[in-house]
């Protein structure tokens, strides 16, 4: 199957799409602060087909002391599976600064959009 690099963006989804709603912005920004190493979804080509645009997915999970993304879970989904999981491999391999101690069970979020 053939493997294409999806241009994501992050923060930029229209808030009708409801992945920015209420405070997921702010917690959204908080974790985008600690990313050190962004990997970009990769989307396979069958994942476009019938696809609707624009949509997004949240991706909800815990940083552990080492900066690895724990408990990584589709928090709002897009409705299109190859996305969905796209967002949460490119969750997977991303590396962030690690929490204080204090906020080691804090939830991270990171949303990703496509237009």
């Amino acid at each position: 199957m053939s493997i294409a690099t999806a241009l994501f963006s992050l923060l930029l989804v229209d808030a009708s799409q409801g992945c920015l709603d209420g405070a997921y912005a702010q917690m959204v920004h908080v974790t985008e602060e600690r990313l050190l190493v962004r990997v970009p979804p990769m989307i396979p080509q069958d994942g476009q087909i019938g696809m609707q645009r624009p949509l997004c997915v949240r991706v909800a999970f815990h940083i552990d002391t080492q900066g690895l993304p724990l408990s990584v879970h589709v928090d709002k989904s897009s409705k299109n599976r190859a996305w969905d999981v796209a967002g949460l491999e490119a969750v997977r391999k991303s590396r962030f600064r690690p929490p204080e101690t204090n906020s080691l069970g804090q939830d991270f979020y990171l949303v990703y959009s496509f237009d």
